[in-house]
């Protein structure tokens, strides 16, 4: 099927709806380039706060699915816009995050927990990974992720607004989180 003649619009909802990767890989095809013009504009602040440039393309696609999610067409702006938007946020926000960190506990987070969402490069993986998720004994484990890390709201992301969701305590919602990671970490290799 070809995706190239159809609207952002009309790719958008086949993606929220379906899931259809053909469409977010239309989407992702056409509008990159936005995200890449916003990276660079901001790559020489985030390279010196020792963001890894490797790590764009994940990061990119990431911003691009949250932006698909989010998308509101109603509100009168069109896709790109939003989009822009949306990337330009993505990199102010790890410019401030990492302007607040101390180095020592970014090193120790960074060692402890290595990013889901940075090791899945796609959205097809990151699809298989949450399937994966689904089928642990612990139905918890996938809504813990799933709130974590495909929430449009980003007070939904904080640790106590997913254990209160969950109905558990902030160290339980973080061991849940762990367990997850650890599990996703040894079957990363089924996900490619």
């Amino acid at each position: 099927m070809s995706f190239d003649n159809l609207k952002d619009g009309d790719l958008i909802k086949n993606v929220n709806n379906k899931g259809c990767s053909g469409s977010f890989s239309e989407l992702a095809n056409r509008h990159s380039g936005i995200c890449y013009d916003v990276f660079s504009k901001y790559s020489k602040a985030m390279l010196s706060l020792e963001y890894d440039k490797g790590d764009v393309d994940s990061d990119k696609d990431i911003v691009l699915l949250k932006s698909i999610n989010s998308f509101c067409s109603e509100k009168g702006s069109k896709f790109p816009t939003w989009l822009f938007n949306q990337m330009k946020f993505f990199c102010l926000n790890y410019i401030t995050k990492a302007n607040k960190m101390p180095k020592q506990k970014e090193d120790e987070i960074n060692q402890s927990q290595e990013s889901f969402l940075n090791k899945l490069q796609t959205e097809e993986r990151a699809e298989r990974a949450l399937s994966k998720l689904k089928k642990m004994d612990d139905p918890r484990v996938f809504k813990v992720f799933q709130l974590r890390y495909f929430n449009s709201k980003p007070s939904g992301k904080k640790w106590k607004n997913i254990a209160k969701n969950i109905g558990v305590s902030n160290q339980t919602a973080l061991n849940i989180h762990k367990r997850g990671l650890t599990f996703l970490r040894k079957n990363l290799t089924d996900i490619k």
